[in-house]
């Protein structure tokens, strides 16, 4: 690999798999982190425990206390 020697090109190939492992296995994270968000909001909402509506695109929106329906 480009004249090193195969020790130095075995550490760089696997460092790059690492790498990209990681970062995929970190993105993957990031997705269910989000799901778990959206059930919590879900379940909130259908067991009454915050007050929400629907917006004209569908999705659910929460009302602060403050403000009356």
């Amino acid at each position: 690999m480009f004249g090193l020697d195969p020790l130095t090109s075995t550490m760089i190939v696997a460092g790059t798999i690492f790498y990209c492992a990681y970062q995929i296995g970190r993105g993957d994270k990031n997705q269910h982190r989000d799901e778990i968000i959206n059930n919590t909001m879900i379940y909130l909402c259908k067991s009454g425990y915050v007050k929400w509506r629907k917006d004209e695109h569908g999705e659910i929106e929460l009302i602060p206390l403050n403000e009356k329906l």
